[in-house]
C-alpha cells in the first residue's frame, strides 16, 4: 500500500513538473505592448511611436533622433525607469507591458560671466541682496511676462538703499581689471522706475548692510533717463574693475528706489525685470 501511494506522489509530481515548464514556455512565447511616444523636440525613430507587440524576453533597441538645439533629457511613463543606457543604446527589457515617454529639451547655451537664469527653478528665490533688512528687496527668478526672454530676475523694492545681488564666475585666467563693461537686458515695469541712475558694485565676498551709492565697491553708473520700459532694454554700464577680484564674485546692481511709484498706476509697487546679467 505505501510503495502504491508513493507511485501516486512521484506521477503527480511529474505531471506538475511538466504543467509548470508548459506554463513556463507559454510565458516565453508570449508578446506584451511596448507603447511609445515623444515630446516636442525629437522622436524615437527605432522601433518607432505607437505600439509594438514585441516577445517576452526581448531586450528593445532605442534609437532616437533630437531636432537641431535640443536634446534627450530623460525617459518618462510609467516604466520610463525601465530604459537603460548601455554603450550609447538605449534599452528595455520586455518583461510585461511597457510604456514610456521620450522627453526632449532645448539645449542652453552657457557663456561663461553671463547669468541667464535657465538653470533655475522658476519661484527660486535664495538671492543675496544688499539692503537695511532681507525683505527691502525681493529677487524671484519667473518666466519672463512679456514673452520673449525665457526665465528671469524679477525685482521687487520694498524699501530704499536696496538692491539684488547675484554671484557670477570670471572666465578662468581673468580678472575684473580685464572686463570694460557691465551689461543686463532691463525691463522696468511699474513703480518708481524712472529718471534713475543704475549703479553697479562688486564684492569678494557676500555683502551686508544696505546699498549707499557711494560705496567704494561701486564700479559703474549709468543714467537711464525715460520712464518706464516698452521694450527690453539692453542696459550697458562702462566699469573701471579690481585685478584683485576674480574667480566667484557678488554682483549688487540696481537703483535708488522708494517702495512703490507712479509709473504703471497711482502708488503701485515698484518692480523691475533683468536678464543675461554679466561683464564684457
Amino acid at each position: 500500500m505505501r510503495s502504491k501511494n508513493l507511485a501516486i506522489i512521484i506521477m503527480v509530481v511529474a505531471v506538475l513538473s511538466l504543467a509548470l515548464a508548459g506554463c513556463s514556455n507559454v510565458l516565453d512565447n508570449y508578446e506584451h505592448t511596448l507603447t511609445i511616444a515623444s515630446t516636442e523636440g525629437g522622436t524615437v525613430v527605432e522601433p518607432g511611436e505607437g505600439e509594438f507587440p514585441i516577445d517576452y524576453g526581448t531586450v528593445a533597441t532605442l534609437v532616437i533622433e533630437a531636432d537641431e538645439d535640443y536634446n534627450l533629457s530623460e525617459w518618462e511613463g510609467p516604466d520610463g525607469e525601465d530604459v537603460v543606457e548601455e554603450d550609447g543604446e538605449y534599452k528595455i527589457t520586455i518583461d510585461g507591458d511597457k510604456e514610456i515617454l521620450a522627453v526632449f529639451s532645448e539645449e542652453v547655451e552657457e557663456v561663461s560671466g553671463i547669468e541667464n537664469f535657465e538653470s533655475y527653478d522658476i519661484g527660486y528665490d535664495e538671492f543675496y541682496s544688499k539692503s537695511w533688512y532681507p525683505d527691502d528687496v525681493e529677487a524671484v527668478v519667473v518666466e519672463d511676462p512679456y514673452g520673449s526672454q525665457g526665465k528671469v530676475l524679477e525685482v521687487t523694492i520694498n524699501n530704499y538703499n536696496a538692491v539684488p545681488v547675484i554671484k557670477l564666475d570670471l572666465e578662468e585666467g581673468k580678472t575684473l581689471a580685464d572686463y570694460s563693461k557691465f551689461v543686463f537686458k532691463g525691463y522696468f515695469a511699474q513703480g518708481d522706475v524712472g529718471y534713475k541712475d543704475i549703479h553697479v558694485a562688486v564684492y569678494a565676498d557676500e555683502p551686508d548692510g544696505e546699498f549707499n551709492t557711494d560705496d567704494d565697491e561701486i564700479i559703474g553708473t549709468w543714467n537711464r533717463a525715460k520712464d518706464g520700459s516698452s521694450e527690453w532694454e539692453d542696459i550697458t554700464i562702462d566699469i573701471d574693475g579690481s585685478e584683485d577680484l576674480s574667480g566667484t564674485v557678488y554682483v549688487a546692481f540696481g537703483m535708488h528706489q522708494a517702495g512703490t511709484g507712479d509709473i504703471g498706476g497711482d502708488g503701485v509697487e515698484t518692480i523691475w525685470y533683468a536678464d543675461d546679467v554679466g561683464f564684457e
